[in-house]
């Protein structure tokens, strides 16, 4: 599941980090994968997963991109599956 692992990898910034790109939503992004990893099934509507993905993850890799490339470091490639 990538929004897990997304919401994993956000757990690991640093405070200085996540403080310092405050328009990303860094706590919300940490609870998705307590709310996964724990199988809160009666608790997630998919229907709102399904829209984060397709309109809120899209946002946040652009900003995620601006991130790298002000600090020098270019960002992988990948071609999106038509």
């Amino acid at each position: 599941m990538a929004l897990r692992t997304i919401s994993e990898n956000s757990r690991s910034l640093s405070d200085e980090f996540t403080a310092g790109n405050p328009l990303i939503p860094w706590k919300e992004l940490k609870v998705i994968r307590n709310i996964f990893a724990h199988a809160y099934d009666t608790r997630i509507d998919f229907e709102i997963i399904w829209d984060s993905i397709n309109e809120e993850i899209p946002v946040i890799a652009d900003m995620c991109r601006n991130i790298l490339k002000d600090n020098g470091i270019e960002p992988l490639k990948i071609d999106k599956a038509d």
